[in-house]
């Protein structure tokens, strides 16, 4: 059983020995990647110097991966972390285990995520709605995918309380979260990525169903209608 040192770490201590990257080991063998897939780590994974060019090779990159990650368990007597890197380093480099691309990019940088995927509200006022879009943004930046449901978002043409005026509706919403996505990608790691859901019931389904079938139309954005058991039933009966 590990033992825990009587020293309390906090997640800020932890972060900061995984950004301590130590030498590649010796003994560890070299990644076993085809010139292909050493030529994508290096080129879209690798840490970059002031230029902008790749600094480090596959092996230096998984190593400082494994590290990073590994550093959580200097919580540990033992110096067992550096134990933990070891078989980490040897998980990627095997090709047995490949972490997601926020961990490849940013272990060992500060201030960045390393979770891949986010879900993000959307309330039906125009403030949540662009609060959200500029979470959209910050996570796209850090090399995050984003989804969303626009199902409580009034219908097109409803009458706006506050104005008077008539609503665009969701599939206004989700061309601008599509636009956004254009702007900001192409200053991150890949494409900014989104999924985009709304309800079965919601007014405006059937123009939200048919948005992409222009292939230019939404083209950061896949799209799914939500449903229930209650629709799959009446389905099975073909009421």
């Amino acid at each position: 059983m590990k033992k825990v040192l009587k020293k309390k770490f906090t997640r800020e201590d932890v972060r900061a020995i995984g950004r301590k990257i130590p030498a590649v080991p010796k003994d560890l063998f070299e990644p076993t990647l085809s010139e292909n897939a050493a030529y994508i780590a290096q080129t879209r994974y690798s840490f970059r110097n002031e230029k902008g060019e790749p600094v480090e090779t596959p092996k230096k990159l998984f190593w400082r991966v494994a590290y990073y990650i590994a550093a959580a368990d200097r919580i540990y007597e033992g110096n067992i972390h550096k134990k933990t890197a070891k078989e980490f380093y040897k998980l990627m480099a095997s090709q047995r285990f490949i972490p997601n691309t926020p961990t490849l990019v940013n272990s060992g940088k500060t201030g960045q995520s390393l979770s891949a995927c986010f879900v993000l509200p959307i309330e039906d006022d125009m403030e949540s709605i662009l609060r959200t879009m500029r979470d959209m943004a910050m996570i796209h930046k850090m090399g995050g995918g984003t989804g969303f449901s626009f199902s409580k978002l009034r219908p097109k043409d409803d009458i706006i309380g506050t104005s008077k005026g008539k609503s665009t509706g969701p599939v206004a919403f989700l061309q601008a979260y599509n636009d956004v996505t254009s702007q900001i990608r192409q200053g991150g790691v890949r494409r900014g990525a989104n999924m985009g859901i709304l309800h079965y019931t919601h007014p405006d389904i059937l123009r939200f169903a048919v948005h992409k079938v222009d292939e230019f139309s939404l083209t950061n954005f896949n799209i799914s209608i939500s449903i229930t058991e209650e629709f799959m039933e009446k389905v099975k009966k073909d009421a």
